[in-house]
Protein backbone atom coordinates (compact mmCIF):
# COMPACT_ATOMS: atom_id res chain seq x y z
CA UNK A 1 0.00 0.00 0.00
CA UNK A 2 1.26 3.38 -1.10
CA UNK A 3 1.53 5.77 2.12
CA UNK A 4 -1.09 7.76 0.78
CA UNK A 5 -3.61 4.53 1.35
CA UNK A 6 -3.50 3.36 -2.35
CA UNK A 7 -3.29 0.06 -2.75
CA UNK A 8 -1.11 -1.63 -5.20
CA UNK A 9 -2.49 -4.31 -7.67
CA UNK A 10 -0.69 -8.07 -7.36
CA UNK A 11 2.16 -8.74 -9.99
CA UNK A 12 1.85 -4.58 -11.08
CA UNK A 13 5.67 -3.10 -11.82
CA UNK A 14 5.40 -0.62 -9.03
CA UNK A 15 8.95 -0.90 -7.01
CA UNK A 16 9.60 -0.67 -3.14
CA UNK A 17 9.02 2.75 -1.87
CA UNK A 18 9.63 4.54 1.50
CA UNK A 19 6.49 4.58 3.43
CA UNK A 20 5.13 1.60 1.69
CA UNK A 21 3.31 -0.95 3.97
CA UNK A 22 2.59 -5.05 3.28
CA UNK A 23 4.51 -7.56 1.64
CA UNK A 24 6.89 -5.62 0.18
CA UNK A 25 8.56 -8.58 -0.99
CA UNK A 26 6.25 -9.25 -3.58
CA UNK A 27 6.60 -6.23 -5.15
CA UNK A 28 9.32 -5.64 -8.28
CA UNK A 29 12.53 -5.86 -7.72
CA UNK A 30 14.93 -4.72 -10.74
CA UNK A 31 17.89 -6.16 -9.53
CA UNK A 32 20.17 -9.16 -10.79
CA UNK A 33 22.77 -11.33 -9.95
CA UNK A 34 24.59 -8.94 -12.20
CA UNK A 35 23.97 -5.63 -10.01
CA UNK A 36 27.28 -5.75 -7.61
CA UNK A 37 29.53 -6.20 -10.93
CA UNK A 38 28.68 -2.36 -12.22
CA UNK A 39 31.23 -0.24 -10.74
CA UNK A 40 30.17 3.07 -12.87
CA UNK A 41 27.59 5.02 -14.43
CA UNK A 42 28.41 5.36 -18.71
CA UNK A 43 25.78 6.78 -21.06
CA UNK A 44 24.05 3.87 -23.30
CA UNK A 45 26.22 4.84 -26.50
CA UNK A 46 29.19 4.69 -25.16
CA UNK A 47 28.23 1.44 -23.85
CA UNK A 48 27.17 -0.07 -27.10
CA UNK A 49 30.26 1.10 -28.52
CA UNK A 50 32.53 -0.07 -26.06
CA UNK A 51 30.67 -3.66 -26.94
CA UNK A 52 30.88 -3.49 -29.96
CA UNK A 53 34.15 -2.64 -30.14
CA UNK A 54 35.21 -5.74 -27.92
CA UNK A 55 32.97 -7.98 -29.86
CA UNK A 56 34.95 -7.07 -33.18
CA UNK A 57 38.32 -7.88 -31.28
CA UNK A 58 37.00 -10.74 -30.05
CA UNK A 59 36.10 -11.84 -33.49
CA UNK A 60 39.30 -10.77 -35.11
CA UNK A 61 41.28 -12.95 -32.87
CA UNK A 62 38.85 -15.91 -33.17
CA UNK A 63 39.04 -15.97 -36.72
CA UNK A 64 42.76 -15.19 -36.66
CA UNK A 65 42.99 -18.69 -34.62
CA UNK A 66 40.36 -20.48 -36.86
CA UNK A 67 42.80 -19.65 -39.71
CA UNK A 68 46.03 -20.19 -38.08
CA UNK A 69 44.87 -23.78 -36.54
Amino acid sequence: MFPDGTTVERYSDVHPMVGMTGELEALALYAGQGVGLISDSRPAGEIVTQLATDTAGALRSGFHLIWAG
